[in-house]
């Protein structure tokens, strides 16, 4: 009995932060706290997501969903990957060079509000052109001059998330998330029941307000106890940062979202293209669930990697790579096999086939995405972005390629495009990890993480054949004894050696 209170008690210190020595309580108390932040800020806004999607029907949801992607194009270029470079440097020199610290704080915030601002004002005046000659639906141009005022404010959310997870206060994101994703959830319903699209375009603008202010309070706090000075007049001292990771991370940005986008305007333009839209927005968001997993467990992974990356830490290298994978494919893999449970939720006009296999296809990119978050956390850390830049153009070559091959067959067309373009463009970077030994060998390589890829595949493919729900179901649990068999056997050989 007193050992369980002992092990109980090691445990609480460790989610509180009593213990931030160790690497095993670094990682307790961040992933623990992430975690909190994960469930809180996707969790909430997931439920109004779904009640979202059957009030505005599978087109409706198609035009909103092309709303949010035209964000994510300008958001790129707004973004300048400075959420990352604050993070990466934060963690790093907080401890060590508060003045540094302070000037890269304030370059990063200086460059943020230029560049988003910037973006906006962009949005907002092509907007009519854009609705009309892109979207093929003038009457978004409203929608679009709303949510241009989301570019700045989302460009400096990126940056005080990126500092605040720097300064390693997980429990202060996690607190923020569980007061956004309510305000979010209540926002969104109310807006859309009320205003329809409209509602629901308002309600992103103002969440992102309030996030703003939620993240600007906790930011001054850390200062104060760390004390550091946000430095903004000297802060042009930091310049090397932005073309060492900002400007990279950018470009490797920029080969998904406006890849992402400019596909969406493929689909959108061919019959029935809003409503496919729809269907695939609605499949893409469980996969944007799944990977604010490996966000969240990142955030904590990044600074401790960055903070180590010249230490050899064999413990710390495994965690890296498999925590995101392992965590993604306990969720993806009953939902790869059994996407009716999905389905369920969004109704009649979400009844269908293709429906169903967007969201198996979906699952499985994931997984493979989830796969690659540990590679590129290294690739950050070593200052190697521009092959992530490299990776991405590539991916994105690869992907509007398959999109203008499968563009006929809508949801399911831009979904097998995806699959297609992250499994080669993978195989493609292998042979550069393991050259620049970013990972174990046998993390990439190997009997075991061959019978894992093998097992999503066949589930994968046994759903878009509509093989029997018995038959699914019998495969799922040979193939769950299968995954715990090959994961376990990895992470004992590695820490073992």
């Amino acid at each position: 009995m007193n050992k369980l209170k002992t092990e109980f008690k090691d445990i609480l210190n460790k989610i509180t932060g009593n213990d931030k020595k160790s690497l095993k309580g670094k990682l307790t108390y961040g992933f623990f706290w992430n975690f909190i932040s994960a469930v809180a800020s996707q969790g909430f806004p997931l439920i109004a997501t779904i009640i979202t999607a059957r009030l505005l029907g599978t087109y409706g949801y198609g035009q909103l969903g092309m709303i949010t992607s035209t964000i994510v194009l300008f958001s790129t270029f707004a973004g300048l990957g400075l959420g990352t470079t604050a993070t990466k440097y934060i963690a790093q020199l907080h401890h060590t060079d508060p003045e540094r610290t302070g000037r890269i704080m304030g370059l990063t915030n200086l460059f943020g509000l230029i560049s988003g601002a910037s973006m906006s004002i962009i949005l907002f005046i092509i907007a009519p052109w854009l609705a009309a000659n892109m979207l093929a639906a003038p009457e978004l141009t409203t929608g679009l001059h709303i949510v241009s005022l989301l570019l700045l404010f989302n460009t400096l959310l990126g940056i005080q998330s990126g500092t605040i997870a720097g300064f390693g206060a997980f429990k202060n994101l996690a607190r923020i998330a569980i007061i956004q994703g309510i305000i979010a959830s209540v926002l969104t319903i109310t807006g859309v029941y009320f205003f329809g699209l409209t509602g629901a375009i308002t309600a992103l603008v103002i969440n992102s307000a309030v996030n703003l202010i939620l993240y600007r309070i906790s930011i001054r706090n850390l200062i104060k106890e760390f004390k550091i000075k946000v430095n903004y007049l000297k802060s042009w001292k930091e310049k090397d940062t932005i073309w060492e990771l900002s400007l990279p991370t950018m470009l490797s940005q920029v080969m998904v979202g406006p890849v992402v986008w400019i596909a969406n305007v493929i689909i959108i333009n061919n019959p029935g293209g809003y409503a496919q839209l729809g269907l695939f927005n609605a499949a893409n968001q469980w996969k944007s669930v799944l990977n604010f997993l490996p966000v969240v467990i990142g955030g904590v992974l990044l600074p401790l990697v960055s903070a180590n990356i010249n230490k050899e830490n064999k413990a710390l290298e495994t965690v890296n790579v498999f925590a995101s994978w392992i965590v993604v494919i306990i969720i993806a893999l009953p939902l790869i096999s059994f996407p009716e449970i999905i389905a369920f939720f969004y109704g009649q006009d979400y009844s269908s086939i293709i429906f169903l296999q967007s969201i198996s296809l979906m699952m499985l990119v994931s997984c493979i995405t989830s796969y690659k978050e540990g590679i590129g956390r290294k690739l950050i850390a070593k200052n190697l972005m521009w092959w992530g830049f490299l990776s991405n153009m590539i991916w994105g070559i690869l992907f509007i390629v398959f999109v203008m091959l499968f563009k006929n067959l809508g949801s399911l067309g831009l979904s097998l495009s995806y699959f297609i373009s992250y499994a080669v463009n993978t195989v493609i970077f292998v042979p550069f990890y393991l050259s620049r030994k970013l990972v174990p060998a046998n993390l990439l390589i190997s009997l075991e993480v061959f019978l894992i890829w093998l097992v999503l595949v066949i589930e994968t493919i046994m759903t878009l054949l509509n093989v029997n729900i018995l038959i699914r179901l019998i495969s799922l649990i040979i193939s769950i004894i299968i995954l715990i068999s090959s994961f376990y056997r990895i992470w004992n050989s590695n820490l073992k050696s």
